[in-house]
């Protein structure tokens, strides 16, 4: 089987435009995107952690 080649940061970006944000949740736009980049790091992070993982065979 071939090698599916994955980067984190495309998935987060992905799954980060993949989410709605609407204005009338939030208290001001910059409550709206720091919601939004909190998102894109655990995003990140998770895939960041699942490429490691199955980089070293595990």
């Amino acid at each position: 089987m071939s090698k599916i080649y994955f980067d984190p940061q495309q998935f987060a970006n992905a799954y980060l435009s993949a989410q709605t944000f609407e204005p009338k949740d939030y208290d001001s736009e910059q409550d709206m995107i720091e919601d939004a980049f909190a998102i894109y790091l655990m995003a990140f992070e998770h895939a960041r952690a699942f490429v490691e993982k199955n980089q070293n065979g595990d």
